[in-house]
């Protein structure tokens, strides 16, 4: 009976533990490869859901400095998990959702929603931003989370 109530309590246990539903990615602007560009592994290897994918900026000036910011684009460059690479242009803008402060800045944005990846696995993705954005506005680094949307 000793080791039924034992099974039982492992099995529940066991089931109670699951992956997170989202994973988020800091990257310093000192941790940049040596291209400059910003480097994340996103898994995305469960083919019952679908992905939503944000992005977000941290900026160490302040409220003063910043209201010159008019945006910028990012060079968004995704290696598929069979090595293929893609590549876009993504706008970001001082317009998105922001929490500032007298000493920083930080903008989030959705850059896919419901994304359904073309191959599944880990795939990584590699984000420029423009040097002049990086030292005027003192770009402490960029963040990725992403977020697994229920089952299809």
């Amino acid at each position: 009976m000793k080791d039924l109530r034992l099974l039982l309590l492992g099995l529940i246990c066991l089931a109670a533990c699951s992956r997170p539903v989202s994973d988020e990615t800091f990257v310093r602007t000192s941790d940049r490869d040596e291209a400059g560009r910003y480097g994340f592994v996103l898994d995305m290897g469960d083919s019952l859901v679908t992905y939503d994918v944000s992005l977000y900026a941290s900026f160490d000036c302040g409220k003063r400095r910043f209201a010159s910011f008019e945006g910028t684009y990012l060079r968004m460059m995704w290696e598929a998990p069979d090595g293929p690479l893609f590549e876009e242009k993504v706008w970001l803008g001082p317009d998105v959702k922001s929490d500032r402060n007298s000493f920083s800045c930080h903008l989030m944005t959705v850059y896919r929603n419901e994304l359904e990846p073309q191959k599944y696995g880990k795939w990584r993705l590699y984000v420029t931003v423009p040097e002049d954005v990086v030292e005027d506005f003192r770009l402490a680094g960029l963040g990725v989370s992403i977020a697994r949307d229920g089952t299809r």
